[in-house]
């Protein structure tokens, strides 16, 4: 299993975040006229760890998720829930073994969505470092 389709079966098996999202939680972007609140995630970095014997079978990821919403405050909302979800966390995400999960960023983004303002919608990003066996 690759560390997204972890990531995503550890998501949604977070009840604080599907009682916000239900299901939507997508690859790289929110579908066209998708309905929010949701997330989006993509893989932003990556690389297996070598030591001086080779390949050592442990890998590190850096994943990026946007928290979407209608409102900054539920933006904000779903941020929290995935963050005590994530943040320093290890164990097994599907059939991933995660050593450790840290966040590493966060940055609220402007959405670029033409119309009026509330045709809009709020993004909150993070970041996450995930070391993982492969």
């Amino acid at each position: 299993m690759s560390i997204e389709a972890g990531l995503v079966t550890k998501l949604a098996a977070t009840t604080a975040i599907t009682d916000i999202t239900s299901t939507r939680i997508y690859p790289e972007v929110l579908p066209q006229d998708g309905t929010v609140p949701a997330l989006t995630y993509q893989r932003v970095a990556g690389y297996e760890v070598a030591s001086m014997d080779g390949v050592t079978g442990l890998a590190r990821t850096t994943i990026q998720i946007n928290c979407i919403a209608a409102t900054y405050i539920e933006a904000k909302a779903l941020r929290d829930a995935v963050r005590t979800a994530l943040a320093g966390t290890s164990g097994t995400w599907g059939s991933t073994t995660v050593q450790a999960c840290y966040g590493d960023g966060e940055r609220d983004l402007p959405d670029l969505a033409i119309g009026t303002d509330a045709n809009r919608r709020r993004v909150v990003s993070m970041d996450f470092e995930i070391w993982y066996d492969e």
